[in-house]
Formats: structure tokens, C-alpha cells, sequence
């Protein structure tokens, strides 16, 4: 932030009283748009000879070309008269002007390179020739070592505002509020960082969100660009590499406390000089998180070297119905009929629903294949993912613990056979609907308070695969199976004539329950050499 003050002398010498129109335009020049913005501007101080002026006259910002910023302002003081009071003392004719402008974090104007600030006066809507370009050169902000002048109050850089002791169970969002105290004149750079404390390399609350809500007349010059929304850019992260986010961090560049409002006669003790920052997180169910327990949240600025904190205790309440609840449902990939020696592929969609309030452990995902349907491969996205399976009824797909933010994807794939069950069931229904169910299991974490769910308890989420069949039915050949004798049928059933099944089919006794399911009896039709 830049204050640029300006002296303007008015009708020095003159004997007689005179009033005129006087305003003030701002402009910024520069070899590229979107260089700065203007904030602000207003009369510091009138001599004694200028009398009748709009004491508190309001800017007016307009874009000046800018895509993004305000970068021309127009300060109208209305009719000010000079009374010839002490008509040879310069100071009683002279007005002082302030206008303040923000170089921001994003200036398109490079490094050591200077953009100019112009200043000139309008006397009854002519242009004055008392105009006046001052250059300003661009630094880098994350290597300002500009003045930094504290008052008497620099202990109280930073305070907290609301309850620093919360009461809140698993996964039950709360909300931290803080506020920081930039003393007046005070200018440095401003780092912020909101932060949980890590126990045994887990995460104890999650950190979801952080902004800051207002910012104070004195302070506030950069919001402007925060409003944005994309010139500064919250960063989160997790200390111990989890999908849980315990840090927040946001490098607000260089901050001044202009003391406008205090130059204004309209100082505010409650708000001008506060930056209010909010953040929103919740208890994680990790190892230590049990009834009592206490974790910490907290806030650090470091501003023009002071590096000061204020932390909330978070106390974890429980009443032991804490339980996983999951989302789980499926997509195929392929589709259609599925004959016999085709593929199918889908997807398990998992994460935990919003009311889930317990992390999932020992999660597993178990497919129940019929015997005439095999397991073929499968990708997950969840890291750790193992399988295990009998090769003959299921698939356990192992995929270890999935925390309040993990969500995942399991891609598999299963050979639909060729085996004498599957030829049997295909012949028996024609054209069967094969089911192929599946559950997603997980446990909670041991707790102390297992009053309603103990450890051993194993929450399942079930659905099922359907999937159409389709066969060819020889009776679809009339042709090719009449120009057969009865010499090439050979069937296993006694007193059967496999001949009829070039016109009847199997008869009713033939198609029982026991015929199809005994795996030793068949009909064999020999095509000979086909072209």
C-alpha cells in the first residue's frame, strides 16, 4: 500500500473572496493493464483561507482500462471559496490531498520495474497546469524488508474471538473464528496458518475450509483482490500424508495499516484495524480420539517478524453409537447379453455417506460368483488393495482403512464360462438372468464405549449384478440339422431317440432337476467336417 499526498496552492495573494469547482483525477500509467488499484482518497488538511468544501467527499473508482482493478479515481470537492484571511501565508491557501493505491500480489508490471501514479487538478472543469506524476518501482513482496512501525500495543497483534473450549463429536463440523490486530502505522508481510495437532502420525481434526470474512477500513485495501478469487489462494495439506487436510495456509503479501479513519476523525476501536478469519474443521475418528479427549486448533500470523499464535481446545464426546455408514453402488461397463466365453467389466463406487460418524476399518469388498462365472483382473484406487478368492464361489477384494474423506473405485472384470454348468443353465432357461451379488463389510475402530456397537460388529452394505444371457439355439439350423441321420445323435439317456431333437427338443422327463443338475448326462450331435 502506497499513501501519495499532494499540495495544492490556491489563489495565494489575492485580496478579494472567489470560489471555484475544484476535483482531483487519479490515473495510473503503465506498460502493461492491471499494474495497481486505487483504494481511496480524501482531504488530509485545508489552510484557513479555503472555506465551504465538502469536507468528507466520496471517491469515485472506475476501471481506467483495468480488466480486473480500479485503476482511475475521481475526487469531486465541490465549490470551495478562498477568503483572503491571510492572503500572503502559503500554508492557509494550500489543500492536502491523500490518495492511496495497492500494488497486488498479481501487478502485471515485472519486478524493479516502475509504473507512475498521475495527479491532477481540476479548477471550475478546466485542467489545472499544476499536475504531478509520481513513479513508483515494483519489489517483490516475499522479500520485503520495508519499515515496520509498531505503536505501544504490538502484544496484542493477535487475538481469537468466541469459545476457545468446544465441546463436538465425531465428524461434527465446528467452527473457529479469529481475528488479527494490525496496530496503526504497523506495514509488513502477512502469513497466515490454520492448523490441527498431529498425534501418532494421525490427523486429530480436519480442517475443510479457511477465509477470511472482512477486513477493517485501516487493513482491508487488499480485500479487493481476495474477493477475486483467484489472486490468493488458500493451500491446504496434511502433515502425515493423509487424505484429511490439517494445515491451511494463505501469504497475504505485504499489509499496512493505513490509518484512513483515524486521518478521517471516524476511527472505530471494535473493527478498523481487525482482520476477521474463520475456519471450518472437524474431530477425525483416529486412534487417540477417545471420550475426554483433547485436541488443538489453532491459528498463526506471522506478520513484519512478530510470529504470534491463539489456539481452541477441542474435547471429543462420544456416546458409543458411533458407526461407518457407506454409499456403495455399481456401473457397468459393458453391456448387452452376455453369452457364453464373453467378459463383463464394472464398477464398486465407495465413500462414506454424510451421517457416517466412524472410520471404516478392515474394509472389504466379497463378490459371490456362480460356479460357472470366474474372476479375470480388477483395478483399484484405493492403494493397498489385495484380493483373495477361492476360485470356485468368491472374491475379497481387501482394501485396509478408509478414513471420513477417502472415496474409492473398484474396477473389475469376470469371465462368463464355458463350463458344462453354465452350457446346462443356458440350455435349461434359453436365455437366463445370471445374479452375481456383492457387499461392502468394515468394522469401526476399537473404543472404550462400545455400549451400542462393539468392535466386532461388521456393518455390511449389500447390492447385486444382474446380467442378461443370450444363447444359440440349434433349432435356429432347421436346415443344417435335417441333412443329419439319427446316426450322428448319441445321447447318454437310456431309451431316449435323440433323433427327435431335430423336431421336438428334449421331452418334459428329459429337463428335470436331476437330469440337468446330474453333470453325466448329455446329448452329442456331430456336424462333421463344416465349410
Amino acid at each position: 500500500d502506497v499513501a501519495i499526498r499532494t499540495q495544492f496552492v490556491l489563489a495565494q495573494n489575492l485580496t478579494g473572496q472567489t470560489c471555484y469547482l475544484i476535483s482531483f483525477q487519479f490515473g495510473i500509467t503503465a506498460s502493461t493493464i492491471n499494474a495497481a488499484y486505487f483504494t481511496t482518497a480524501f482531504v488530509i488538511s485545508s489552510g484557513d483561507n479555503l472555506m465551504c468544501m465538502k469536507t468528507k467527499a466520496t471517491p469515485f473508482l472506475s476501471s481506467g482500462g483495468s480488466t480486473l482493478y480500479n485503476a482511475s479515481m475521481y475526487l469531486d470537492l465541490g465549490t470551495l471559496c478562498y477568503y483572503p484571511i491571510d492572503p500572503t501565508n502559503i500554508t492557509a491557501s494550500t489543500l492536502i490531498i491523500q490518495a492511496n493505491i495497492r500494488i497486488p500480489v498479481t501487478t502485471t508490471v515485472p519486478v524493479n520495474n516502475q509504473l507512475s501514479v498521475t495527479v491532477g487538478a481540476l479548477v471550475n472543469n478546466n485542467q489545472s497546469t499544476s499536475n504531478t506524476t509520481v513513479p513508483l518501482t515494483v519489489k517483490n513482496y516475499t522479500a520485503y524488508t520495508g519499515f515496520t512501525s509498531f505503536s505501544n500495543d504490538t502484544s496484542n497483534v493477535l487475538i481469537t474471538a468466541g469459545n476457545s473450549t468446544m465441546v463436538d463429536g465425531i465428524r461434527q463440523m465446528a467452527t473457529y473464528g479469529f481475528k488479527i490486530y494490525l496496530p496503526t502505522d504497523s506495514q509488513g508481510r502477512l502469513q497466515i496458518t490454520i492448523s490441527s495437532i498431529a498425534i501418532s502420525n494421525s490427523v486429530t481434526v480436519d480442517i475443510q475450509s479457511a477465509t477470511i470474512l472482512s477486513a477493517g477500513i485501516n487493513v482491508g485495501s487488499f480485500m479487493y483482490e481476495y474477493a477475486l478469487g483467484n489472486k490468493y489462494q488458500w493451500t491446504y495439506s496434511s502433515s502425515v500424508g493423509s487424505s484429511y487436510t490439517d494445515t491451511a495456509y494463505l501469504d497475504l503479501g505485504v499489509i499496512t495499516n493505513t490509518g484512513v479513519s483515524l486521518m478521517q476523525n471516524n476511527f472505530s476501536n471494535l473493527t478498523d484495524n481487525f482482520i476477521y478469519v474463520q475456519a471450518t474443521g472437524y474431530l477425525t475418528d483416529c486412534p487417540a480420539a477417545e471420550q475426554n479427549t483433547t485436541f488443538t486448533v489453532g491459528l498463526n500470523a506471522m506478520y513484519a517478524g512478530h510470529n504470534i499464535s491463539k489456539t481452541y481446545s477441542q474435547v471429543v464426546a462420544r456416546n458409543g453409537t458411533e458407526k461407518p455408514v457407506m454409499l456403495v453402488n455399481h456401473t457397468d461397463i459393458t453391456s448387452g447379453n452376455y453369452g457364453m466365453g464373453s467378459t463383463y467389466s464394472g464398477v464398486i463406487q465407495y465413500s462414506h455417506a454424510n451421517n457416517s460418524n466412524a472410520e471404516c476399518i478392515n474394509a472389504q469388498i466379497i463378490i459371490y460368483i456362480p460356479t460357472w462365472v470366474s474372476y479375470q483382473s480388477y483395478n483399484s484406487s484405493t492403494l493397498g488393495t489385495n484380493y483373495t478368492t477361492d476360485n470356485a464361489t468368491y472374491i475379497i477384494f481387501n482394501l485396509g482403512t478408509l478414513l471420513f474423506n477417502d472415496a474409492g473405485i473398484l474396477t473389475f472384470s469376470l469371465n462368463i464360462g464355458t463350463s458344462n454348468q453354465m452350457a446346462l443353465v443356458y440350455q435349461r432357461y434359453n436365455a437366463p438372468s445370471v445374479t452375481i451379488p456383492y457387499e461392502f463389510m468394515c468394522m469401526k475402530r476399537p473404543r472404550a464405549n462400545v455400549a451400542y456397537y462393539p468392535t466386532s460388529k461388521i456393518f455390511t452394505f449389500p447390492d447385486i449384478i444382474s446380467l442378461s444371457t443370450v444363447m444359440t439355439s440349434a433349432s435356429s439350423y432347421p436346415s443344417l440339422l435335417g441333412g443329419l441321420n439319427s446316426c450322428q445323435f448319441t445321447t447318454s439317456v437310456s431309451g431316449s431317440d435323440a433323433s427327435l431333437v431335430r423336431t421336438t427338443g428334449w421331452q418334459t422327463g428329459y429337463r428335470s432337476d436331476s437330469w440337468m443338475l446330474s453333470g453325466a448326462t448329455y446329448v452329442q450331435i456331430n456336424f462333421g467336417n463344416l465349410t
